[in-house]
């Protein structure tokens, strides 16, 4: 025999040995896999040594040691070869045997698959063992058990949160700075979107459909907006489009000052009399902040003159707004205003009377006091007796001149 013949010879040798041990199994189970959706886990192939005795009778499945699944979070086990199904079974337990029965003329590949339960827990491992075949003495395949990688579930759509806005916000700005967070445990977040809305209609969007990582944010600055009510939200969808929203929030945005209104009334008195002032305000967005509203009034202890009533507003916002009002107290005597003021039970006051200022801030009063006048100047009965003091003085003044021209 030459040379060149046994060469061949050999490496025909090798081939068939090759042909005979070739059979392997492959993992291509995928790293996640939603519920409810059905991936392959392990394909393995078998091969043939002759053409008797090489029918496969059965294989031999169970899940890995490492699986925290059970087959309760399973559908459905099909094994398949090309486009021949050789076991479909939606009653699922382990160890599980498939019947198969099929003859083996070539190396031949078949697929093994899982179905997730639509209600299987989060985060759960899921993994496949070939641990037996049975088979003819022709049919050849390698050394058992075929172990696939371990499938994590993903059941659960992604977190999401906005890190800096609170509901029912308001704000004294044009614009919405907006910051979300969102992360998967288990698959990457693909998508995350940001929408504000008015009363009416959706203002503006921005979405980022390229993050594909565990941890994602999307941070976005909307500007140049109106005074008004606006709700935001966000959503972000995983790997499997499982998709979370974060709650609609109410954010005012309010630039404007509001008004402040201030009135007194009377607004000319004399000294003893009441001057009831009001102070309120009005905001058409954010609405006006009674607690943050002040009125004051500095009253002089003393001569007549004019007063000022300051009335200061401010809204929820935070703007502020302020006006003033103004009385007039008069000088002079010779009203019945000049009277003692009268207590509740109409009896006459005793002591010095005040000029009484009501002070009405948004529906609540409050007493200013203002200068005091002397009860001397007050009581009638010292006016009497000025004016008969001062006519009897005339009298004698005639009468001497009467007197003098004689």
């Amino acid at each position: 025999m030459k040379k060149g013949e046994k060469i061949f010879g050999v490496i025909l040798l090798l081939l068939f040995s090759l042909s005979f041990i070739s059979a392997n199994s492959y993992n291509v189970a995928p790293s996640t896999a939603a519920n409810g959706t059905t991936f392959r886990i392990l394909v393995f192939n078998v091969s043939n040594a002759g053409t008797t005795n090489n029918v496969l009778t059965s294989v031999t499945v169970n899940l890995t040691a490492s699986s925290t699944a059970s087959a309760g979070n399973l559908t459905n086990v099909t094994l398949s070869s090309g486009s021949n199904v050789y076991y479909n079974s939606s009653g699922v337990s382990f160890p599980l045997i498939i019947p198969v029965s099929a003859t083996i003329t070539s190396q031949t590949n078949f697929t093994l698959n899982f179905t997730l339960s639509s209600s299987a827990s989060d985060n759960l491992l899921v993994g496949a063992n070939i641990t037996a075949i049975s088979a003819g003495a022709n049919v050849s395949y390698s050394a058992l058990p075929y172990s696939s990688g371990s499938v994590t579930t993903d059941s659960l759509p992604p977190y999401i949160i906005f890190s800096n806005l609170a509901n029912s916000s308001n704000l004294s700005q044009d614009y919405l700075y907006l910051n979300v967070s969102s992360n998967d445990t288990v698959s990457n977040v693909s998508m995350i979107s940001i929408y504000i809305y008015n009363l009416t209609s959706l203002v503006n969007s921005s979405t980022n459909s390229s993050v594909n990582v565990a941890n994602a944010a999307q941070v976005i600055n909307f500007t140049n907006l109106a005074d008004g009510t606006y709700y935001v939200n966000a959503t972000s969808n995983d790997t499997y489009n499982h998709v979370n929203s974060t709650q609609t929030f109410t954010i005012r945005l309010d630039t404007t000052s509001p008004s402040a209104s201030a009135s007194c009334t009377p607004s000319t008195v004399y000294p003893g009399n009441s001057v009831t002032c009001s102070c309120s305000g009005t905001d058409a967005t954010s609405g006006i902040n009674s607690s943050a509203t002040t009125a004051s009034s500095t009253i002089s202890a003393g001569g007549p003159g004019t007063y000022s009533y300051t009335c200061s507003v401010s809204d929820y916002a935070g703007n502020t707004g302020s006006t003033t009002a103004s009385y007039y107290v008069l000088g002079y005597p010779g009203s019945q205003s000049l009277l003692p003021e009268k207590s509740n039970n109409n009896t006459p006051a005793t002591g010095n009377s005040v000029n009484t200022v009501q002070n009405e801030t948004n529906g609540t009063s409050s007493t200013i006091p203002s200068r005091h006048i002397p009860s001397w100047y007050q009581s009638s009965s010292v006016w009497i007796w000025a004016g008969v003091t001062a006519a009897a003085l005339v009298a004698a003044m005639a009468i001497w001149v009467i007197f003098r021209r004689r």
